[in-house]
């Protein structure tokens, strides 16, 4: 069964197709370091992914696993990384509200 992340209507201003496309790793990895909102988010890894979410994150190992090479795909797992350790987390719409923000500035890279 697939999952779906009721917080991505909160984005005002989605993601266009053209740039949730852009960058692509045919390789499906990639490491990088970097600080997003005071969160420091250190050596991601991105793999292929066997989830039908399409990405998840995953502390312990570090990396971001998804099925589609997608920026977006990542963005949106990072979002929900920030909200996590920012304290962000919580039920229903405060949580929806908050990932939408912190979403939406990673999507007009602002952070």
């Amino acid at each position: 069964m697939s999952r779906f992340c009721t917080g991505e209507s909160w984005v005002a201003r989605p993601m266009s197709e053209a740039k949730f496309t852009e960058v692509r790793d045919p390789a499906f990895e990639a490491e990088w370091n970097c600080s997003m909102m005071g969160v420091s988010v250190p050596n991601l890894k991105q793999t292929r992914g066997t989830s039908d979410f399409h990405g998840s994150y995953n502390p312990r190992t570090e990396t971001v696993n998804y099925t589609k090479p997608y920026l977006g795909l990542l963005l949106h797992e990072l979002a929900h990384h920030i909200c996590h350790v920012k304290g962000l987390n919580g039920r229903g719409n405060y949580h929806n509200v908050r990932f939408g923000e912190v979403l939406q500035e990673l999507i007009d890279g602002n952070i």
